[in-house]
């Protein structure tokens, strides 16, 4: 007899973690701009701190979650970066995986580079 796993889709295993219909929590209403999280707790940075509880990781982000439920997980130590230069948006398409050399590029070419880490 042979026994087989049974195969869950990305969706559905972010949706086990989270425990939350995630994309009820975004503003869709604008279909090529900014989805901004409808979540109110907002870090320093302009990210939504308020967090996702997953099963092994206490927590992750707004537009982190966005990413994976809709391009898979994150490669390696990649960062979640946007497009959009709008740290609170969640609109998959505005979202990329990228280094964090990139991510101090990209807040330099914004103008909104802060003089932080160990890139600078």
């Amino acid at each position: 007899m042979e026994l087989r796993l049974k195969q869950q889709t990305l969706a559905q295993r972010m949706q086990q973690h989270y425990g939350i219909q995630f994309w009820d929590t975004v503003d869709q209403t604008d279909a090529n701009g900014c989805w901004p999280s409808k979540l109110v707790t907002v870090a320093r940075s302009g990210h939504v701190s308020q967090r996702f509880r997953k099963a092994n990781n206490p927590s992750d982000k707004a537009h982190r979650a966005a990413f994976m439920l809709t391009w898979g997980d994150i490669p390696g130590d990649a960062m979640v970066l946007h497009t959009c230069n709008n740290p609170r948006c969640c609109n998959p398409f505005h979202l990329y995986a990228g280094t964090p050399q990139q991510n101090v590029q990209d807040s330099i070419a914004a103008g909104t580079f802060n003089g932080g880490g160990p890139w600078s």
